[in-house]
């Protein structure tokens, strides 16, 4: 399992400012986490880092 959460629009390497805090939790406790562009979730979704088959 994955978690994944929205990149801050001014900094595609971390959440958005809402989900900053529980997902630099989730990431120290060893949980996969990705991020993803929320504006282009309708064309395009493309998880940081991407998300494997087995997950």
């Amino acid at each position: 399992m994955r978690i994944i959460y929205p990149f801050n629009p001014f900094n595609n390497h971390e959440a958005d400012i809402p989900y900053q805090q529980v997902y630099m939790a989730l990431q120290k406790a060893g949980l996969p986490c990705s991020l993803f562009d929320f504006d282009s979730f309708e064309r395009r979704f493309q998880p940081t880092p991407a998300i494997q088959q087995n997950e």
